[in-house]
């Protein structure tokens, strides 16, 4: 366009900062936009351009240069101001979404839905359900995405009342948006981490034409129940029903077989995936096999796994690793799991210290677990409680 000389206009700069943000991932490119925004002047006609800078400097982490475009926003809409919560959210600062959030001259549905999705990336359940609640107070009706941020919050809160009074009173009753196939497989969800796989097993019996995301949602469930055999049984029936698996199914195939035991059948789904689907395993499927063989006790083969991986190892892989080797009392390879652990985390990890302690006391060896204890204390670690609840 720039070569022929057509005009820009506001659509033009907004799709091209939606490229270099979602599909190129591409910062310098994105900021040369942002230039011909500037040169054009367009972004002062258009607040859905400064919306989408916002959008693209939040997403590159640089919420600096997110919050500055967003100030020199000349008109700023309900859309700029749920641009900018979800951008400090992405950024993990709860505390300044909440201040945009009080702040905002007026509301709509988006707003509050950008606020319960910043709860739920921030970890605050419990909050997002309280916003939603809040949204029902001040008289808005919820679409489609308030209903699955709302039901994923119930999921990760536990709280199975208030799933079980969305699923009645917006799915069943609801209009024709609300008992879509997302929705579904979002009570699928739900269900299974509120531990009611009977009610999500219903819920994906209900559903006709059932596609990849429900699939793999019900097989992640039962998972997730420990179920492994009926995972994998509803994985053979998603292939009979023609139904193609992705990488999340995979994942989710790949915890039953290391929650089951099931080594063999382990290592033949991850070489399916590659030869008969032509999907190409990410860090999440690795540490999902060092999982498998370390548990049943092949910690070498895990190792090698490992040390053969085409990408680099992450936090993720290397904390299963320790984890495993905690379990069958592997001193050394614990110890050198941690050091790469470590190494990885930059001194964040505190569970690495606990893990490679509970090895040393395994083995009986006192004066390293004393040793790793005061090094904690000298660094100010502390051992994270763990914790149940329980909702009554």
């Amino acid at each position: 366009m720039r070569q022929r000389d057509i005009p820009q206009d506001t659509h033009t700069l907004t799709f091209t900062l939606k490229a270099c943000t979602h599909h190129l991932h591409s910062l310098p490119l994105g900021q040369t936009i942002h230039t011909q925004v500037v040169k054009t002047g367009l972004g002062s006609l258009a607040p859905h351009v400064h919306s989408a800078l916002v959008h693209m400097y939040a997403r590159f982490g640089l919420i600096t240069f997110a919050s500055k475009v967003f100030d020199e926003m000349p008109m700023k809409s309900p859309v700029a101001w749920s641009v900018m919560i979800s951008a400090y959210a992405w950024c993990g600062e709860l505390g300044s979404c909440w201040g945009l959030f009080n702040n905002m001259p007026q509301r709509d549905v988006a707003s509050w839905n950008a606020m319960i999705s910043a709860c739920l990336r921030c970890r605050q359940p419990g909050e997002a359900l309280r916003v939603f609640r809040g949204m029902e107070d001040a008289g808005f009706s919820p679409n489609r995405i308030t209903l699955l941020a709302a039901l994923s919050a119930c999921g990760e809160a536990g709280d199975l009342e208030l799933g079980q009074w969305i699923h009645s009173h917006y799915v069943n009753n609801g209009m024709y948006e609300f008992n879509s196939m997302r929705v579904k497989t979002a009570l699928i969800d739900m269900y299974s981490k509120c531990g009611h796989i009977d009610l999500a097993m219903d819920v994906f019996d209900g559903i006709e034409g059932k596609d990849t995301c429900a699939w793999t949602a019900i097989i992640c469930g039962m998972a997730v129940d420990g179920q492994g055999d009926k995972a994998l049984a509803l994985f053979d029936a998603m292939e009979k029903a023609k139904v193609r698996p992705d990488e999340v199914t995979f994942i989710a195939v790949l915890c039953a077989c290391s929650h089951a035991g099931l080594v063999k059948e382990g290592r033949q789904y991850f070489k399916s995936m590659m030869e008969d689907y032509g999907l190409v395993p990410k860090i999440e499927h690795y540490g999902c096999m060092v999982m498998i063989m370390g548990r049943a006790g092949y910690l070498q083969e895990a190792r090698w796994l490992i040390e053969t991986m085409p990408r680099e190892p992450n936090a993720v892989v290397w904390r299963s690793l320790l984890g495993v080797c905690s379990m069958h009392g592997a001193t050394e390879m614990a110890e050198w799991a941690a050091k790469q652990l470590e190494g990885v985390e930059r001194g964040r990890d505190d569970d690495s210290f606990v893990m490679l302690s509970n090895v040393y006391a395994e083995d009986g060896r006192w004066s390293d677990v004393e040793r790793v204890r005061m090094l904690m204390k000298e660094m100010g670690r502390k051992k994270r409680w763990g914790c149940s609840s329980v909702h009554v």
